[in-house]
């Protein structure tokens, strides 16, 4: 058997009481007799924790679980590219002008539009949901070369979920399961990329509530540029 609690975790707390000091919370009791020996969650949306992901896990991992305590998901690794995506044309109309205009991502299934990824694509950063004392930092650089020519005016990034330490989930492009959508993010300005053209893609981790492409910086030649993503 199993018991439901009609709540959000902080208002759970192993032994009595709320997580906030007491009182009745919603759908009544909210109290576990023991810690748990296994958290499963899944608030992860395109840009994996703007839907809080990460204060839920590791909030309930700390207080809910007992040490050593099986959390899954384990944790995720998001990867970086730059990329050429063709703007959308609508009755002979192309709106390519519009894209310095975007502001933040845009979720998207890179296989529905035209596009060439110019790099490889890079692991930006890991993130372990069970681990307080982990730390993703604020910012994550990583750098990136130009594999073909081409005109970047978009990072694109996405992440493979790792459930446990033997099964992952891609969301990369063109994976075989159909899971979460990749992330675009536009250039203010787009770069002119030749072949062996050197890159640093900054991401944004913002208070581990949202990950955001800060900005993108040449690093190899003399015609070193930095362009912010709006």
């Amino acid at each position: 058997s199993f018991t439901v609690h009609h709540c959000v975790s902080t208002e759970l707390a192993v032994g009595g009481g709320g997580g906030g000091g007491g009182g009745a919370g919603r759908g009544g009791a909210r109290c576990l007799a023991a810690p748990a020996d296994l958290l499963v969650s899944e608030t992860l949306d395109t840009s994996l924790i703007g839907e809080g992901a990460l204060h839920s896990l590791r909030h309930a991992a700390q207080h809910l679980c007992r040490r050593g305590a099986q959390v899954i998901p384990a944790a995720a690794t998001v990867y970086v590219s730059v990329a050429h995506l063709e703007p959308p044309e609508t009755a002979g109309l192309r709106f390519g002008c519009l894209d310095a205009l975007r502001e933040g991502y845009t979720p998207l299934r890179l296989h529905t539009v035209a596009h060439a990824l110019l790099a490889a694509p890079r692991e930006a950063v890991r993130i372990e949901f069970g681990c307080a004392e982990s730390s993703t930092g604020p910012t994550a650089a990583t750098r990136l070369t130009a594999t073909r020519a081409g005109l970047c005016n978009a990072v694109v990034w996405w992440f493979d979920l790792h459930l446990d330490e033997e099964t992952t989930i891609s969301a990369a492009p063109g994976c075989a399961v159909r899971t979460w959508k990749q992330n675009v993010t536009y250039l203010g300005t787009p770069l002119t990329l030749e072949r062996g053209d050197g890159l640093e893609v900054t991401l944004l981790n913002d208070g581990n509530d949202n990950l955001h492409v800060m900005g993108v910086e040449r690093v190899q030649g003399s015609r070193k540029k930095e362009n912010y993503a709006r």
